[in-house]
């Protein structure tokens, strides 16, 4: 069965990565790349139990470039 889930579009503080890490003991890798997640990334809404739209800066930017040109 597919899921279906929203992610508000939100970028992440660095104070926001380390509280989210500590409190649920995992690091906030970007779902396309594996690339550990930065300041200005995103976090999906629903991470740990989803992750598809954790994407680092790099990721975001190649998404919207696919999507501009019918990916």
């Amino acid at each position: 069965m597919n899921t279906f889930h929203v992610c508000f579009h939100n970028t992440l503080t660095q104070e926001q990565i380390d509280w989210w890490e500590k409190e649920y003991g995992e690091k906030l890798l970007c779902s396309k790349c594996g690339k550990h997640l930065e300041p200005g990334d995103q976090k999906d809404h629903y991470w740990p139990y989803f992750d598809d739209f954790n994407l680092c800066k790099a990721c975001m930017k190649k998404n919207k470039e696919d999507d501009a040109n019918g990916k």
